[in-house]
């Protein structure tokens, strides 16, 4: 099992048991899964555990659970992957289930702890991430991470009942 520790929390790989209701009630709670592709169907405790099984199975994807370090509470994810061995790279993904924990840098703190462990274990020389348009929280982590806007696709993506556009963002070791 891989571990970072950050003053706050403690991220460590995604496994079957850190499947609880909470977790699923999360993935299916429109507020939380607002902009996360999993809101196309509904999850359950077998997509979940099938999920779970994958990411484990798949040298290309490092899937990590954030907990709190004071209380060991699951409050969210955070994804590298696909990894490319070949470039270096690979994208990042992340998201706060727990609503209690939103607007305090948790996802902050997630997301550049994992940057430095992707730089320093996994020895990948950029990290990319997307977000929609209207996505302001999730821009807002990634900038505060170091990343830097490369790009921006408009109407990339279907969000609602329209088309929306997508940030590409980027970081690259220094």
């Amino acid at each position: 099992m891989k571990i970072i520790k950050t003053p706050r929390l403690i991220i460590k790989s995604l496994r079957v048991d850190d499947i609880s209701k909470k977790y699923i009630e999360w993935l299916n709670d429109e507020e939380v899964n607002k902009y996360l592709e999993t809101r196309f169907q509904v999850q359950n405790n077998q997509s979940c555990l099938e999920f779970v099984k994958k990411m484990q199975e798949d040298e290309k994807e490092e899937l990590f659970a954030i907990y709190t370090n004071n209380n060991n509470e699951h409050i969210g994810n955070c994804k590298l992957g696909a990894i490319n061995k070949f470039h270096h790279t690979a994208e990042i993904s992340f998201f706060i289930g727990n609503k209690s924990f939103w607007g305090a840098g948790y996802a902050t703190e997630a997301v550049s702890h994992m940057i430095q462990y992707g730089f320093e274990n996994l020895g990948l020389e950029k990290i990319t991430a997307g977000c929609y348009e209207s996505n302001k929280g999730s821009k807002k982590v990634l900038i505060k991470a170091g990343f830097e806007v490369e790009g921006f696709r408009k109407e990339q993506v279907v969000f609602g009942s329209q088309r929306e556009g997508l940030y590409s963002l980027g970081i690259i070791k220094k």
